[in-house]
């Protein structure tokens, strides 16, 4: 009973939050000359670029948080660290959309099904946009395609459903 109350109430507040952001904002982004390599800026919502991997090391890093080979053509990851969030951006390129959405379908059928450390995720549409989210202790997770690309943003913030949106919008 308590967790159907909770994914309710996570569904109830989530789209709420979309209807306010769903309007035209500027890109915290900043200006496309004030991003480094991976098109990630230095400075992103008042936090602060730690650390970009990409290629080789970044597969890798992947690679082993799975504990097998996830076969994708590229990827890259992104650190911010702020005074009161934090932000992991894993950006995985598989070789067409449609490889890109069956990872996302491993993803949410792993995560549904494991008594592990996120709850079941939730997913929410913005537009053609879907995000998934599900949240693990202090930190929610958030995953969603972009072509052939997937983006899993981990965020620590109590406006993390917030910065989800406009991390989707500019990254």
């Amino acid at each position: 009973m308590y967790r159907r109350w909770f994914v309710a109430l996570s569904v109830a507040t989530y789209a709420l939050v979309l209807a306010g952001l769903v309007r035209a904002r500027p890109s915290p982004a900043g200006a496309p000359g004030d991003c480094i390599a991976g098109g990630f800026p230095p400075v992103w919502n008042g936090m602060t670029l730690k650390a970009h991997t990409a290629g080789d090391a970044a597969l890798a890093a992947l690679d082993s948080h799975h504990g097998r080979p996830l076969q994708l053509a590229g990827a890259q990851m992104a650190r911010y660290e702020g005074e009161d969030a934090d932000l992991t951006v894993w950006v995985a390129v598989a070789g067409d959309p449609g490889e890109a959405w069956d990872l996302v379908d491993r993803m949410t059928r792993k995560i549904s099904s494991a008594a592990g450390r996120l709850g079941p995720p939730v997913a929410l549409h913005l537009g053609d946009l879907v995000i998934h989210k599900a949240i693990g202790g202090e930190w929610q997770h958030f995953y969603y395609v972009r072509g052939d690309r997937v983006y899993w943003l981990a965020i620590r913030s109590p406006e993390a459903d917030r910065l989800a949106l406009e991390a989707a919008r500019a990254f």
